[in-house]
């Protein structure tokens, strides 16, 4: 996923008009268009999967459900006093 913002700049070293500033969420990069300039960053791992996917935290939960049934399933069974 690639989101990309159009930039009005005036930078203390150089005048730049307008740039694309693109941040890819998947490889955790910000790039500067027409440049080399580019910076990864570090990002909770939950955040990412939300952010890309467009997801709340009820979003998310909902979309481990199959996980969470087969764990809650297995602890059951676990400990279980009546089986």
């Amino acid at each position: 996923m690639q989101l990309q913002k159009t930039i009005f700049c005036i930078n203390a070293e150089r005048y730049i008009p307008y740039f694309l500033i693109e941040i890819n969420l998947e490889n955790q990069s910000i790039s500067i268009s027409n440049t080399s300039e580019s910076e990864t960053f570090e990002m909770d791992p939950y955040k990412k999967i939300c952010l890309i996917n467009g997801y709340d935290d009820i979003d998310f939960l909902l979309s481990q459900k199959d996980i969470i049934s087969k764990f809650e399933e297995k602890r059951y069974f676990s400990f279980n006093p009546l089986k």
